[in-house]
């Protein structure tokens, strides 16, 4: 710390302007969303920590994302953004800025770790720490603190580019949930307790279940619910087995629900699938 201080006193007195070209606006920490915003900030950008509860995230009107902490996510001018609380459990910190460095260090910087405009995170506690000193600085007076508040912007960008602080770069994690998904493709009617397979990866279910669909593309029960179906459509068209039997295996005991499933996946009811299937 008394090494980054004579450096940046050496930059402060050497080039009044180095640190100017990026301006704060607003800071805040455990910030609730309040209502639903569906906008576009010019000339802003921001930085948002979801530290606690849930909330969705959408962006120039595409399909909304569920964010559920941690989760980073960033804002620039060029998107219109949707933003809405689930409910009140929401906390957010936040730094909003504007200037060609803050610029830069979004388009070239945050943009870079995800397409989407948000990441989860890993390991919340030293991005926590992090966001509680850059508060403190921009809320102190003077040019040392400013290029202070400066700096931890930029060691924020730089602290998620390294492993372990990004959940898509947690490979244990991936490796582990594509294991599964594989396991659910050659065998969709084993019966699968995600609860326990969160356990054995060391994540909470809601972790596991957003890790999943950002590897899988859909939630665990969606996938296995669609890979059961795909795998009872087989079992139509290669076997005797009557639709009960085949619901029973595909883990229905009502063949009412088994065949609204069934149509909701395949297009057509049980019966009708087997119906036009071509003569054996």
């Amino acid at each position: 710390m008394a090494l980054l201080t004579i450096q940046l006193a050496y930059l402060i007195m050497s080039s009044a302007g180095y640190f100017a070209d990026l301006e704060f606006i607003w800071c805040a920490l455990d910030a609730p969303l309040g209502r639903a915003h569906d906008q576009v900030w010019p000339g802003l950008f921001s930085v948002q920590f979801l530290h606690a509860g849930r909330m969705y995230f959408g962006r120039d009107g595409g399909t909304r994302t569920l964010l559920e902490a941690p989760s980073l996510f960033w804002i620039e001018p060029r998107h219109t953004y949707q933003l809405a609380p689930v409910d009140a459990s929401e906390r957010r910190h936040a730094v909003n800025f504007r200037g060609r460095r803050g610029e830069r260090m979004v388009r070239e910087g945050f943009d870079r770790l995800a397409a989407q405009g948000w990441v989860p995170i890993e390991a919340a506690g030293r991005l926590d720490g992090l966001f509680r000193l850059l508060l403190s600085k921009t809320m102190a007076p003077g040019a040392q603190a400013h290029a202070e508040a400066v700096v931890a912007v930029e060691q924020l960008l730089a602290m998620l580019q390294g492993p372990g602080e990004i959940g898509e770069v947690a490979q244990p994690h991936r490796a582990g949930i594509e294991r599964l998904a594989a396991r659910i493709h050659a065998n969709p009617f084993a019966v699968a307790h995600f609860a326990d397979e969160a356990a054995a990866l060391h994540l909470s279910y809601s972790h596991f279940r957003r890790l999943f669909h950002r590897y899988v593309h859909r939630a665990p029960h969606a996938y296995l619910l669609q890979r059961r179906m795909l795998a009872a459509a087989e079992q139509l068209r290669i076997s005797a087995k009557t639709v009960k039997e085949v619901a029973a295996l595909a883990g229905f005991d009502d063949p009412a629900q088994f065949s609204r499933t069934f149509r909701g996946q395949v297009g057509l009811s049980p019966r009708a699938f087997r119906d036009a299937l071509p003569p054996r």
